[in-house]
């Protein structure tokens, strides 16, 4: 009977066979032939697309050009890579460039009018959040498909923190999505940012803050200020 080692150990082998993000750049930067230079980046990509278009989709909602974003991202981190000057990691880079393009895009077409989350975003849990108070993560809608044990109070919620975050300035949104959306640290956070942790930790209490207002505000637009009242009672 197998107590699972063969298998963790034959899963480690194969983690340790993969190429690390900077094998990939170095072999994107020597490459001398197309062929070498094709497959260096297709695993550079396979690798975090998922990841840029995910992020692309979060920050700009369903309305947007989110393929576009997601495409403005990829070139820029393909011509810039030979600048990359490695004092960042490859992965934190790659979401400073995605985001900042997502920012860009906000702050140019839509600074004047509501951008709303997909309804596909994914959620991903905060380290150590199992048993403590829910987070923006936990609100964030998996599927089209309501959840199987949830009430239609817990539904409405869910929808209220969405449409909040998407009124939300574009710098808090996002700081609040690397934190409980793309389940990042302060200190990832921080580097991707170019800020000091407390920094982060201030951002982070702000747009919970701000969240919270709003989420508040648009309840009490909908119910009016006395049933909004006995709601939050």
């Amino acid at each position: 009977m197998s107590d699972g080692t063969g298998h963790s150990n034959g899963r480690l082998r194969q983690d340790a066979e993969r190429p690390s993000d900077e094998d990939l750049v170095a072999a994107i930067r020597s490459a001398d032939t197309p062929e070498a230079v094709r497959e260096a980046w297709r695993e550079l990509l396979v690798r975090y697309q998922p990841m840029m278009h995910t992020l692309c989709r979060q920050m700009l909602g369903p309305k947007s050009s989110v393929e576009d974003a997601c495409h403005d991202a990829l070139v820029k981190v393909m011509r810039g890579l030979h600048s990359f000057d490695d004092r960042a990691r490859v992965s934190t880079w790659i979401y400073r460039v995605t985001v900042n393009c997502c920012l860009s895009r906000i702050r140019k077409e839509s600074r004047n009018r509501t951008v709303t989350l997909d309804s596909e975003l994914k959620s991903a849990s905060e380290p150590g959040s199992q048993g403590a108070r829910p987070t923006l993560g936990d609100f964030l809608p998996q599927s089209r498909e309501p959840i199987p044990g949830r009430s239609v109070q817990q539904e409405d919620q869910r929808a209220l923190v969405i449409e909040a975050l998407g009124n939300l300035d574009p710098d808090l949104r996002s700081v609040l999505l690397l934190r409980d959306a793309q389940g990042l640290d302060y200190a990832q956070i921080a580097e991707l940012l170019e800020v000091r942790v407390g920094t982060v930790k201030s951002r982070i209490f702000r747009a919970r803050l701000a969240l919270r207002q709003m989420v508040e505000s648009i309840r009490a637009a909908r119910l009016g200020p006395s049933e909004a009242k006995e709601t939050k009672d």
